[in-house]
């Protein structure tokens, strides 16, 4: 099984915004100090009221009745996420996009990005969504888009969350560990939810690995059983989730877990960070040196990777 994990790298080939761009928009402040993109939010969010006041817009226009602007209390903090959400939504395909779409041995798509733009990407390819997993109110641990085309069949996990639920965006050091403190539970046996008026609760992944993983509840079992090539993300040391899903990946390797599949990050990589992975059995596929530009370079891993 392969997996594509992918973030917002690929975004950028059309000249879109960068994270740091798009927390510029709720910061317009030039700092001297560079603060861990976690931090930052927090320091925007906490001198702010909890609830506000805004008015109702629609098709970019402001809602009145009887000469009055209609207005509705939203989170202060969902208010901040919805801004960045709304810059995402015009957000195109471009050809990489394409590229992975079209891979057949690919039947899941791991992603920290908010946009849609693969779930539109297949859907021009002739998908049909018939299955979209959003019960989550805050985190993304089994959220997810099913789409088919014939016996083809694509999962999209937006683990960070997606801009249709703008209070599901992970931005911020509190939402990142409680997300921290969701994945632990979940491979704790710790975890539940309900379907069909039923609580489902998962096992320990201990239990799960010796009987052999079948149902994938959540993108968190990919790191589990199936390849993953993780691409256009830098992985900052912010992702603290998706870290400490490394790191406990490969304690339980040191601990006899049957876990045989692996992982590879894709892109070039300083030394430190090298030695990180490799101390978590992360492996590193890098692009051609002849290639100029993250087009080409893309291009040279999926190459790669088929």
């Amino acid at each position: 099984m392969k997996t594509i994990l992918f973030g917002n790298g690929l975004n950028l080939l059309k000249g879109y915004s960068t994270w740091e761009d798009l927390l510029m928009k709720i910061d317009v402040e030039k700092k001297e100090e560079k603060i861990p993109n976690t931090l930052q939010f927090e320091a925007e969010v906490l001198p702010l009221p909890e609830k506000k006041t805004v008015p109702v817009t629609f098709d970019g226009k402001l809602v009145t009745h009887n000469d009055q602007l209609v207005t509705w209390t939203i989170n202060s903090e969902t208010n901040l996420k919805a801004k960045i959400a709304e810059a995402m939504r015009k957000y195109e395909t471009n050809e990489i996009y394409q590229r992975i779409a079209e891979m057949r041995d690919v039947s899941h798509y791991v992603t920290t990005n908010y946009d849609d733009v693969l779930k539109r990407t297949l859907l021009d390819m002739g998908y049909l969504e018939i299955d979209h997993i959003k019960t989550e109110n805050t985190y993304s641990i089994r959220r997810k888009y099913l789409l088919v085309n014939g016996n083809d069949y694509k999962h999209i996990w937006n683990i960070h969350g997606e801009i249709e639920s703008p209070q599901t965006i992970m931005l911020g050091l509190n939402q990142y560990c409680g997300s921290v403190s969701k994945i632990s539970d979940y491979l704790n046996g710790k975890y539940d939810y309900t379907q069909e008026k039923q609580k489902v609760i998962i096992p320990k992944i201990h239990e799960r690995l010796r009987g052999g993983i079948e149902n994938i509840y959540s993108w968190i079992d990919l790191f589990f059983i199936s390849d993953i090539y993780i691409m256009g993300f830098s992985l900052l040391y912010e992702e603290i989730d998706l870290w400490w899903i490394l790191t406990r990946r490969k304690r339980l390797m040191r601990q006899g877990a049957n876990i045989t599949n692996n992982i590879f990050y894709c892109g070039e990589v300083k030394s430190g960070k090298k030695k990180l992975f490799q101390t978590m059995g992360v492996s590193i596929i890098e692009p051609d040196s002849k290639a100029v530009d993250y087009k080409d370079k893309y291009h040279s891993i999926l190459d790669k990777i088929v």
